[in-house]
């Protein structure tokens, strides 16, 4: 009996306590509670909102940076008669296409991005360069298949010309003028510069230009 009287004179007293010290607020000096502004309660929403807004714009942009990477090696490839370039091309665009669903604010994206352009670039290069060998290979290729095609045939000089004595022409002396469309015969290749001809009974040398165009 003495113990439940005991508690309830205690609760009694915490509950007097705790009605006094609400019903007088200067009790506890200057403390009261102070609500928070909208501007307070809104900051940290606001600033995740900002930085999300801030991720996606980065997301956006990066996203727009591999679509004309892409676009560019679609309209690269078919230009190209390279396997080995074209191949390199597949690889990169087989690489972009794989982060093609990410989501990619992080610059991280933004330098794999850029080393696919340069990447791109050095293959744009080096195929440039190929094109030229090749070119170059070729037309030497032509150029000596269409010199020796001449050997042995009837061939109309193509200009005005001379038949000379030597095929060195600081001591080259003439031995026939001849005129354009007259027929000499080629008789052999001497050097870069001269064949060997004839016109009926003269013998001599005229120029590969009077021949070859």
């Amino acid at each position: 009996m003495r113990k439940v009287l005991f508690i309830t004179v205690m609760m009694m007293s915490v509950f007097c306590f705790s009605q006094s010290r609400y019903d007088n607020p200067n009790s506890y000096g200057n403390i009261r509670y102070q609500a928070e502004s909208f501007e307070e309660r809104a900051y940290v929403p606001l600033m995740m909102a900002k930085n999300k807004a801030e991720a996606d714009k980065r997301h956006q942009a990066n996203q727009k940076y591999l679509y004309e990477l892409k676009k560019w090696i679609l309209e690269l490839k078919p230009q190209m008669s390279s396997s080995k370039h074209i191949e390199t091309l597949n690889g990169i665009y087989n690489a972009l296409t794989k982060v093609e669903d990410d989501y990619m604010p992080d610059y991280e994206y933004y330098k794999a991005f850029q080393k696919a352009e340069n990447l791109i670039r050095e293959v744009i290069s080096d195929y440039n360069t190929w094109v030229q060998n090749e070119n170059n290979f070729n037309y030497d290729t032509w150029e000596k298949e269409k010199e020796g095609s001449i050997v042995g045939k009837f061939i109309k000089v193509k200009e005005d010309t001379i038949i000379w004595d030597v095929p060195d022409m600081p001591k080259a002396i003439s031995k026939l003028k001849i005129y354009k469309g007259w027929e000499v015969y080629v008789m052999e290749k001497t050097n870069d510069t001269f064949y060997k001809v004839t016109y009926g009974n003269v013998v001599g040398y005229v120029t590969k230009s009077m021949l070859i165009q």
